[in-house]
């Protein structure tokens, strides 16, 4: 018997081998049709031959400053669990209420017994990945010709050439793919097949642990607000230990520094992390860009307004005073990403515009000091064992990412892309979610996300087609 049995090949996959490095045969992978989609390059382009050769593209988002900001590392561990020490103390603690009991190691005489200690535990455990893949449909080999001799050829704005029509396929599979890797980082349900907990599922109370118990301590803070720059009747604060209702009129920037205040508090209780400095851009508040306009124009009337508290906040920011307050907001070192900040009684907290974050908002520690608390992973393509398979038409890119391969069918080629992303959240009871802030500017912008209403998808959609 062989050493090593992994090495066997099946006799199809010997002809395979043979076909593609001998003999020069082209094999069939599985059946295609190609789509109808117009391609930049063939007998009738995608593009007028008098146009310019760049894509000038208004779908594409580009850089994302809350995907970079959570950062993304590579791995191949499937299955994460974290050991928490989430509290001690006496022994006659257990199954007691909270406060409600009297010390008993208090000694009276040296010979007296000594009671003892117990301590609580949660076992947190994450597991599996999502997956997002997209082809861009079958293409035809042939159809990689110039419309006309005077036809340029195609460039993204980076300078990067476009090659193909597979090649262009590719790259807004990618985009697509990038899409719903946004989408998901909010609505991702987990113990849906494909999916994983995206921030919604995170930020959450009544956590368990691996075992089904509840586990209060890894509990994060959902605050529902549903309203403006102040609290109205029904706002409710919600952690490990219960509800607490919120004043009408309490305000948003009030709610800033308790959060503040109470991740703080939560940081000091665990060495590692009350260890590590305290640095700006630790943590963030996130949410679409007419959001985090709003919370500029709520953090300037909370600082220059006086009196009643409810008056329009578009027109008291209309001061000299407060338009010059209002761009301070967005400027000096404190604007750690470019979206302005907000002072919470001497600490700079930075905002972060994601437009795919809806009506919510999201206090983050991304980190605490050295200590990561909430980032993104995803599996490594370039580990993957391909060497092994005939042909090696499976491809890693973005520093394993991406994994990209090629079906054929005779001259009929398509390209796909997988991503086996998640989100790590280590440090869930450091995380917020203030849910329904319901506070626009006058006029809301577009945003690049497909699944938001104000997308610029016609109606009825169709397909740019020949």
């Amino acid at each position: 018997m062989p050493a090593d049995i992994s090495i066997i090949e099946s006799p199809r996959e010997k002809y395979r081998a043979w076909a593609l490095e001998t003999a020069g045969l082209v094999l069939r992978d599985t059946p295609l049709r190609p789509s109808n989609l117009v391609n930049p390059y063939g007998c009738t382009g995608l593009f007028d031959p008098c146009a310019d050769n760049d894509y000038i593209s208004l779908a594409m988002c580009g850089a994302d400053p809350l995907l970079d900001a959570l950062g993304w590392r590579a791995t191949n561990v499937c299955r994460i669990i974290k050991q928490y020490l989430t509290w001690m103390g006496p022994a006659s603690a257990v199954g007691q209420k909270p406060g409600a009991f009297t010390p008993d190691n208090i000694v009276a005489a040296c010979c007296d017994d000594r009671p003892g200690v117990a301590w609580g535990t949660c076992e947190f455990e994450m597991k599996n990945f999502g997956h997002l893949g997209n082809s861009g449909g079958a293409v035809c080999l042939y159809d990689d010709i110039k419309d006309c001799e005077n036809l340029p050829d195609r460039f993204m704005l980076d300078g990067s050439p476009i090659t193909s029509n597979l090649h262009f396929r590719a790259v807004v599979a990618a985009e697509v793919i990038l899409q719903t890797l946004r989408w998901m980082l909010k609505n991702g349900n987990a113990t849906t097949p494909g999916h994983f907990d995206g921030l919604d599922r995170i930020i959450t109370t009544g956590v368990l642990d691996r075992e089904g118990n509840a586990c209060p301590a890894l509990d994060s803070v959902v605050v529902n607000w549903g309203a403006g720059c102040y609290a109205g009747k029904g706002a409710e604060w919600v952690d490990g230990r219960g509800t607490i209702a919120l004043p009408t009129g309490y305000s948003i920037i009030d709610l800033f520094f308790q959060l503040n205040r109470y991740m703080m508090r939560r940081r000091g209780m665990a060495p590692t992390l009350n260890a590590q400095g305290f640095q700006l851009g630790d943590v963030f508040i996130a949410g679409s860009s007419d959001k985090i306009e709003c919370l500029k124009a709520c953090n300037t009337c909370h600082t220059m307004c006086s009196g009643d508290k409810g008056q329009n906040i578009h027109v008291v920011i209309n001061s000299k005073e407060s338009r010059d307050y209002y761009t301070m907001l967005t400027t000096g070192p404190a604007n750690r990403f470019g979206f302005g900040y907000v002072n919470i009684r001497g600490v700079n907290i930075p905002y972060m515009e994601a437009d795919y974050l809806g009506d919510d908002l999201y206090f983050l520690w991304r980190k605490s000091g050295n200590v990561p608390l909430l980032w993104g992973e995803y599996q490594d393509m370039n580990s993957l064992d391909t060497a092994r398979i005939p042909g090696n038409h499976f491809r890693p890119s973005d520093g394993g990412r991406f994994l990209h391969y090629t079906q054929t069918d005779n001259t009929c080629v398509q390209e796909v892309t997988d991503m086996r992303p998640r989100l790590r959240y280590d440090g869930r009871w450091m995380q917020a979610r203030i849910v329904d802030f319901q506070c626009d500017m006058p006029i809301t912008v577009p945003d690049c996300n497909p699944f938001d209403p104000g997308f610029y998808i016609p109606g009825p959609l169709t397909a740019k087609t020949a």
